[in-house]
This record gives C-alpha cells, sequence and structure tokens, in this order.
C-alpha cells in the first residue's frame, strides 16, 4: 500500500514537472534559441573591391531586422541580388566570406539576422512563419534602390527552410539554392529533442510546440516546407548530405519530390553532414552553385 502510495505520488510530481516545463520552460526553447556569436561583419575592414553597408526593416512593430548590402564597388546599374538566409542560433555575419566571393561574380549580396537571431531585435523564431513575410519586405527594400534587381536566395539549415516557403509565396524570387533543410517543423523538433535526450519524446515535444504557438501568435504546425514545395515554380537546387546528423537525407528527397518546378537540381553529397558541404565535395560545389544562380538571373 505504502508502495504504490510512493509510486503515485512520484507520478504527480513527474506529470507537474514536465506541464510546468511544457507550459512555462521548454516553449522559450522554441522562440528564442540562443544567439550565435560569430564576428560582427562590420567590425572586420572592408574587403577591397566592395562596398558594404547596413541595411534594416521593421515589419511591424517591435520588431527590427539587421542586415548588410554587399556591392560590387565598380560597375553601375542594376545586378542581380542573392538574399542569404542563415540556420538556427547563426547569424547574417557567418555570411561575410561567402558575399565577397558572389560580388567576385556580379551579384549583389543582402544578409539579414532573422527573428530572434544575430543583432534583430523583437519577435519571437518562427521558422518561418512570419519570416517568408519578412523576405517580402526585404525585397521590397531591395528594389527601391535598384527597381530592376532580379532576385535569388540562397538558404542553409532553417534559412532553407525559409526560403523555400517564400518562394512559394513571393514570385519575385526567380530561383534559390537550397541546402540541408528541413520538411516538416514537427518532425524536426522531434529529431532535435531526440538528439539531446537519446530518446523520442514526441509526447512532450508536440505540446511544446502548440503552447510555442500559442505564445508567439503562429501554426508550429503548418510550418511545412515540404508542402510549400509544392506551390514552387521556379528553378530550385537542393543539396543534402547522406550523412546528415540534424536532418536526415530523407527531408530533403522528399522537398525535392514535391518541388513543381520543371528546372530543379538536386546535388546529394555522399558522406556529406549537416554544415560543410563545400568541403566535403570541394571548389567545384560553390562553383555549380554559382553558375545556377547566373543561368537564371542573368540570362
Amino acid at each position: 500500500m505504502r508502495r504504490a502510495k510512493r509510486v503515485l505520488i512520484s507520478a504527480l510530481l513527474l506529470f507537474a514537472v514536465v506541464t510546468v516545463a511544457v507550459y512555462f520552460l521548454l516553449p522559450a526553447t522554441v522562440l528564442h534559441p540562443p544567439r550565435g556569436a560569430s564576428p560582427d561583419v562590420f567590425a572586420e575592414p572592408v574587403p577591397a573591391g566592395v562596398t558594404l553597408e547596413p541595411m534594416r526593416v521593421t515589419p511591424e512593430a517591435g520588431v527590427t531586422l539587421e542586415g548588410f548590402r554587399m556591392a560590387p564597388e565598380k560597375g553601375g546599374g542594376s545586378r542581380p541580388t542573392v538574399v542569404l538566409l542563415h540556420g538556427i542560433c547563426s547569424s547574417k555575419d557567418v555570411y561575410g566570406n561567402f558575399a565577397r566571393y558572389l560580388c567576385d561574380e556580379g551579384f549583389r549580396v543582402v544578409a539579414f539576422d532573422s527573428r530572434g537571431h544575430g543583432r534583430s531585435r523583437g519577435g519571437c523564431c518562427t521558422y518561418g512563419w512570419y519570416e517568408k513575410k519578412d523576405i517580402s519586405l526585404i525585397i521590397d527594400e531591395i528594389h527601391k534602390g535598384d527597381p530592376g534587381s532580379r532576385i535569388g536566395v540562397f538558404g542553409n539549415s532553417m534559412g532553407g527552410a525559409i526560403a523555400l516557403q517564400a518562394m512559394a509565396e513571393d514570385p519575385r524570387i526567380e530561383c534559390g539554392v537550397i541546402e540541408s533543410t528541413f520538411a516538416s517543423l514537427p518532425e524536426a523538433a522531434c529529431l532535435r529533442a531526440a538528439s539531446f535526450t537519446g530518446v523520442r519524446i514526441d509526447a512532450i515535444v508536440h505540446p511544446t510546440l502548440r503552447r510555442a504557438g500559442v505564445q508567439g501568435s503562429w501554426r508550429p504546425f503548418d510550418v511545412l516546407p515540404e508542402e510549400a514545395a509544392k506551390s514552387i515554380h521556379q528553378p530550385v537546387m537542393l543539396s543534402h548530405g547522406t550523412a546528415d546528423e540534424v536532418f536526415p537525407i530523407a527531408h530533403g528527397r522528399r522537398i525535392y519530390g514535391n518541388l513543381s518546378s520543371p528546372a530543379k537540381e538536386w546535388i546529394q553529397v555522399e558522406n556529406g553532414r549537416h554544415s560543410g558541404l563545400g568541403r566535403t565535395l570541394g571548389p567545384d560545389y560553390e562553383r555549380r552553385q554559382i553558375a545556377f544562380l547566373k543561368k537564371w538571373l542573368t540570362e
């Protein structure tokens, strides 16, 4: 009898702890992931041959997104623009070198800290629910200075998911290069939780996502890049590593299979992990990405 009572009390305490975590603690990890500590691109000397200037957009009251615009120093007129979208717990600053590389190839580059990341302020991370609209506002800002600029997007991990959702809604985005992204936010969240705990805890993850949705006024279970892919008719280059330890390659294959684009390309990186696909494949990988962007933004 006493043992049964102890078991019951332990179960009630566990239930109370889980309830408190789900309703008050865990949603914050979804809405406000740790901010990356990448060096500020403006703290470094401006590379020779390019111009660098800050950008800022305000999607709504209390939300400010900070970014940068890098462009080739020589040559005026309209240029195609590539919008760079970073992954979770990262920032625009990780793209400093890649932005310079794109400028050397004749592109203008824009990169922003996503909601809840870097130096952006206000709002919360919604993995594309609100961010896809932010991309449209960024394009509006680009076109204020260059109305004829053709727009492409490059997104890695979470940035890839945001890019796909934006492409499905904004036809001004003419092409996209996507790396190592997820097909479904609920699935991605369950995978990430399991990677920390060693076991599947979907029964905790799902109510945590629901509570995060209530707190942030968004719908986590509708953040589905694989569904957005069905509405994408623009050219897409999609890359995924066979050894991705964060999102299995099946996520990439599902997205690729759903893409409505008649001009879609699939790059399967053997032994590629979640990050560093370029290091795995070598220089030809980035050259292939550049050739794709040039084909659809300059020809």
